[in-house]
């Protein structure tokens, strides 16, 4: 992720942002990806070509729909429409970008975003095709070659292989967890469901900040929440997940695997790796208590051991992060 961490600015009022994104979907009968996706295309450009507004950005790639006639000046809207979610830039736009920033157009076209799309097709031939699409680090672990016939199939998948595609922190494994989730829950398999959920958990965590600089990170770990966290219960508990405090999570936890070396900033690697061993506990068991998912009760539940366990672990939770302020006040007063 070389230029996903670069902007987390931390953007107020969440809650509106990603309403307002859920409302361009509603409105224009598109799907909440494919407003995220050309928002998040437009957000990379400004960072790429150092630009600030989509003013810019149409002067850059459109200078031609500027121009005057009887003194007044005129000039397209379409881009501010693109940077807004409100419109996706045709295949031929994608491709014209493209040639004059390579990598920009698998950006939109991510198999992400269809990943999480609402017309998700659960099928076998579905399933292969979107985990061909995944860079080929991902699809050596979730494809293998018979040594008898030289076939390519599909791996089976174990905790072990998910912690190897989840330690690559990446668009393309954040991607790959989410189609295996979505085809587990498809096939009913509960256990393996929340073995890859966990994953998922971990690696949109880690991955939020980025998004946060690129203006989706409300809306999408919301559409997580509603959309793939949904799909798993274990043990009659849910994901329980606010989404402004999951933000604030991944970054503090981006800080704290961020530091400078010698005025040298830590290369993406080392600081997935610093990530992984905070969430393990390594640096203190509050910011495992503060950082790992919540699970609540699935609703109407009548079982009190359950509701009792939930209130333990909000507790746990609520003391967990208590401790990290206390000390960040305490560093800001020393």
């Amino acid at each position: 992720m070389p230029d996903l961490e670069r902007k987390n600015v931390t953007q107020p009022g969440f809650s509106q942002i990603s309403a307002k994104l859920h409302l361009i979907a509603v409105r224009r009968r598109r799907d909440v990806t494919d407003v995220l996706r050309t928002i998040f295309w437009c957000e990379g450009l400004l960072l790429r070509t150092e630009r600030k507004t989509a003013y810019h950005l149409a002067k850059k790639f459109d200078p031609h729909t500027f121009g005057m006639k009887d003194g007044v000046r005129y000039g397209s809207s379409k881009w501010q429409k693109y940077v807004l979610g409100k419109h996706t830039p045709s295949s031929g736009k994608i491709a014209s970008v493209e040639l004059a920033y390579a990598g920009s157009a698998q950006e939109i076209n991510h198999v992400l975003w269809k990943s999480l799309h609402s017309k998700f097709r659960c099928t076998p031939q579905n399933i292969r095709r979107l985990l061909e699409q995944l860079a080929p680090c991902v699809q050596s672990v979730v494809f293998r070659t018979t040594d008898t016939e030289g076939e390519r199939v599909r791996s089976q998948i174990n905790t072990t292989r998910l912690d190897v595609i989840a330690q690559k922190c990446s668009l393309d494994s954040l991607a790959c967890l989410t189609i295996l989730l979505r085809e587990a829950a498809y096939l009913r398999e509960e256990r393996l469901a929340f073995e890859i959920s966990l994953r998922v958990y971990q690696v949109l965590l880690m991955l939020a900040a980025a998004f946060q600089g690129r203006k989706i990170a409300d809306s999408l770990v919301q559409l997580y929440s509603e959309r793939i966290f949904t799909l798993v219960v274990w043990q009659g508990y849910v994901f329980y997940i606010e989404t402004e405090k999951f933000i604030e999570s991944s970054l503090l936890l981006n800080e704290l695997a961020a530091p400078e070396e010698n005025g040298q900033i830590v290369s993406w690697e080392l600081r997935v790796k610093k990530m992984f061993r905070i969430l393990e506990g390594r640096y203190g068991l509050h910011f495992c208590f503060a950082l790992h998912p919540l699970y609540a009760p699935v609703p109407n539940a009548k079982n009190q051991k359950e509701v009792s366990q939930f209130r333990k672990r909000v507790h746990l939770y609520t003391q967990a992060w208590r401790l990290i302020y206390s000390k960040a006040d305490a560093r800001e007063s020393s």
